[in-house]
This record gives structure tokens, sequence and C-alpha cells, in this order.
């Protein structure tokens, strides 16, 4: 079906585990070669990869450091000689009620899911522009445009990478660069079984016109389809992801 995929080279952040790992899977089962980077090991992401059949490369970095992302972008051209998707999926979620959050955690926060989408962007884009081609596809969250108490912080930074998407989407599009945003709701995933969310989990799924929890290959076929030719008039989009909890 994604015949095309096959020649393509994706990098994929948040990769080691959860959403990121599930991205991974589906690449891989259309023929991609995937890098998948992250701060964690991302061992059993590629054995998963591999045992679809493709290519696997990984980095384990920290995206805040523009330094070694900048390597990781030139040594995939290196090795591949192209980097044609980019999938910005790394995030973190630090639940803190606006009295109790310090300058710290909202630098940190904001330096993963904002910062370090802008740093793997900016680097990717040069090559982008030279190949005349490029799906650059960026991880929201339906939470973004959510009345949730204690996710400011979470919710500042998405609603960032939504603004930085469409801004793109208005500069990249005379170079052959779409570049979209897929919105999920709450994904279970083993970063969310950590946090404990039960509360916010339940009340989520409640309002969700599909009564179930979101799944990391729920997001794997959008994103497969905006990495595709099939989705080449599509851009500076926010696509919903989330079983019907927003209506937009």
């Amino acid at each position: 079906m994604y015949e095309e995929l096959k020649d393509r080279v994706v990098i994929l952040t948040g990769a080691a585990r959860g959403v990121g790992q599930g991205l991974a899977v589906g690449f891989a089962e259309v023929g991609a070669t995937v890098v998948g980077v992250d701060i964690l090991d991302c061992d059993e992401t590629g054995d998963k990869v591999q045992a679809a059949g493709s290519k696997w490369k990984a980095f384990q970095l920290d995206l805040a450091d523009e330094a070694a992302v900048n390597a990781m972008v030139e040594k995939v051209i290196e090795t591949y000689g192209r980097v044609d998707v980019l999938v910005n999926n790394a995030g973190v979620l630090n639940p803190t009620p606006w009295d109790e959050l310090d300058l710290d955690t909202w630098n940190r926060v904001m330096a993963i899911n904002a910062t370090g989408q802008f740093l793997t962007i900016k680097a990717c884009i040069p090559h982008m522009k030279k190949a005349g081609f490029g799906r650059i596809i960026n991880v929201s969250a339906a939470i973004a445009e959510t009345p949730v108490p204690n996710f400011i912080i979470y919710r500042a930074s998405k609603m960032a990478v939504i603004g930085m998407t469409r801004s793109l989407a208005t500069e990249m599009g005379q170079y052959g660069i779409t570049a979209n945003c897929v919105s999920p709701s709450y994904v279970v995933t083993p970063g969310q079984i950590e946090l404990g969310n039960d509360a916010l989990r339940d009340g989520i799924v409640a309002v969700q016109a599909i009564k179930r929890d979101g799944l990391p290959s729920d997001l794997a076929g959008l994103v497969v389809f905006l990495a595709s030719n099939r989705s080449e008039f599509i851009t500076g989009q926010m696509i919903h992801a989330d079983g019907g909890l927003t209506y937009k």
C-alpha cells in the first residue's frame, strides 16, 4: 500500500517504548528504514523493527542537547545519504499544580517537548530542502486543548508544538516539505502506567466517543499515512487521534 516508504529514511524520537515503539513498528511494517532516538536504550524497539524486516539504527541522546542532535542527523546523512521523514514523538509528562511548579521543572519539560522538536527540525530541514522533499510529523496531545488541572507546563509545551507546526508548514511548503501534528488522547504506555493516572485515564475515556484506551497502534496508521505520498496536499494540520475526545 505504501511502496514509496520502502526507500525512505525515518528519524523517530522517543522510540524506546510506548507510542514511539508502536510507530517504529508501523514504519517497519511498510519497509521504511527506521532511526530510533531516545534518552533511553532502544534495543527492544530495534529487535521489533528488525523482526519486521526493516533496517534499524539507534541513537541514545538528550534531545535538549543541540550538538548531540546535530551530530545524530549528520551521522544519518553519512550512513543513508538522506532523511525523508522526521517524527517528533519524544515527550515528558510532569503533572504539577500551578502553585507548586518551579522554573527547573518548567525548563526541563519545555526543553524536551518543544525545544527538542525545534532542534531536530532545524537539523533536518537543510537536507530536506536540498532533496526537495520532507515529511515532518510532530506529536502534540489532545489534553493541550482540554481543561484538565495540574498540567499547565505539559499543555503549554504541546500548544507550542501546534504553533510551531503551523508556522513551519507556511514557510516550508515551497520546498516540498509538509508539516503536520497528531494529537492523541490518553494512550496506554509504560510511562503512563508508571505515573498511575488512573482517575485521569478513566475521566478521559468516559467522555470519548470511543470508550476505550488509546493504543500506540491507533496512531501508527495515521503517522505512516502522513509520511506517505498520499498526504502530499495536507500540511499545517492538527489531526486528532483521540477516540472522539475533541470535535473541531
